[in-house]
């Protein structure tokens, strides 16, 4: 390749928004590359080049670190075709990208800032992998405290991530809040009357509970199928399900037993702003052992689709934080059946609840986690360390 860029970003798994960002970063700043396993081919941007790298595969703990170590080091193989001194955006997927870009910072003198999107080693220690004093945890946390230390900016998505993250940094360096972020023009509230899929999949006149995307192997919603099985004679509220990934063989079968429980396959990219809206209640939750150290994405475009938001998390994290801060929804313990049950009632049969809720999801969407506000942040970052660095 050897070419020059002005910013370099490394992210094996790449959202929508975050792709949105390199655009407008190539469009305002200068050339930028993004090197990522996400195919965004069919969607260029000018001056930005989208290098495809190898693929995250998330179906078994060593699928996910050989995907991740492999990525590691196709992404040291593309740094060596580069020239010029760019301004670098690690991610923390793969995990291990905070030490790529330390790696940069010591063989290349190239500045970088890291975005962390889960924070490791505490998913670990919490899901039981590796203990506190296991030799793993250990170097990890050295790692860290290397990698974050050396980065310009350490940029996680919430308060509770923040508090994990500042202990791996030194005294007076501090960790940056920017939440994740979404389109509220790409999504925007439909009523189910206009709403083609909402018809189409029989969701009129019904209490509709969402769930759209992967069901990972820590998600824990045995008591979400549980209250499920004890809704079916309530015609007027139907769970939802959509794509289930890795667990979609347990999906399915749960859909044969349960008549209110209805799986689809996952949707094309045009059919989300439907999809998406023709939820009532969307259901999200964090996974066991990651709870305070991960925030998921897909709650604000969840609320931009004007959904109340029925969190399913232990202990204090984010995805509460965010329910209870903003009045959106109910956040349930995943153990709690009883408290689950109750929810969704209140959900049904207060309906002035379950419009205040989505009424206020959808406003936040609009004022605090928009893609305008979050990239304009982004950007002055991207310029203010250009201006630092000098010419690329």
């Amino acid at each position: 390749m050897h070419r020059r860029f002005h910013f370099v970003v490394f992210s094996q798994v790449c959202s929508r928004v975050v792709f949105e960002l390199c655009g407008l970063v190539a469009r305002e700043l200068g050339p930028t590359l993004l090197h990522t396993g996400t195919d965004f081919a069919h969607d260029p941007r000018p001056g930005l080049t989208v290098l495809k790298a190898p693929k995250y595969d998330n179906h078994s703990y060593p699928s996910r670190l050989r995907t991740w170590s492999v990525y590691i080091a196709d992404a040291l193989r593309v740094v060596m075709t580069l020239r010029g001194k760019p301004v670098v955006m690690v991610t923390s997927n793969p995990p291990f990208g905070p030490f790529l870009g330390y790696m940069l910072h010591r063989l290349r003198s190239w500045p970088y800032f890291v975005r962390i999107l889960d924070v490791y080693p505490d998913i670990f220690v919490q899901s039981g992998i590796a203990g506190l004093c296991h030799p793993v945890t250990r170097v990890w946390e050295a790692l860290n405290r290397l990698s974050l230390n050396n980065a310009e900016h350490v940029i996680t998505l919430g308060p509770v991530m923040v508090e994990r993250v500042q202990r791996f940094l030194r005294p007076g360096k501090a960790v940056t809040f920017i939440p994740d972020w979404v389109d509220p023009t790409d999504i925007v509230p439909r009523l189910k009357t206009d709403n083609w899929f909402a018809q189409e999949h029989g969701q009129l006149g019904k209490l509709t509970i969402f769930y759209s995307g992967n069901v990972g192997l820590t998600h824990d919603l045995s008591a979400l199928f549980r209250v499920a099985e004890a809704f079916q004679s309530e015609d007027d509220i139907c769970f939802l399900f959509i794509d289930g990934g890795s667990r979609r063989a347990e999906l399915e079968a749960i859909a044969s037993l349960l008549r209110n429980f209805l799986l689809l396959p996952r949707q094309p990219e045009k059919n989300l702003p439907y999809s998406m809206t023709t939820g009532d209640v969307a259901v999200v939750t964090l996974g066991k052992g990651v709870e305070g150290t991960s925030m998921p994405s897909k709650t604000y475009h969840m609320m931009a689709a004007g959904c109340a938001i029925l969190g399913i998390s232990h202990g204090d994290n984010d995805l509460k934080r965010i329910i209870e801060h903003y009045e959106c929804g109910i956040n349930v313990d995943p153990e709690d059946v009883v408290g689950l049950r109750e929810a969704i009632l209140r959900f049904h049969l207060d309906r002035d609840f379950l419009e205040r809720c989505r009424y206020n999801a959808r406003q936040a969407a609009e004022t605090v986690f928009s893609s305008e506000m979050c990239n304009r942040i982004y950007l002055d970052l991207f310029r203010s360390m250009r201006l630092k660095v000098g010419p690329a």
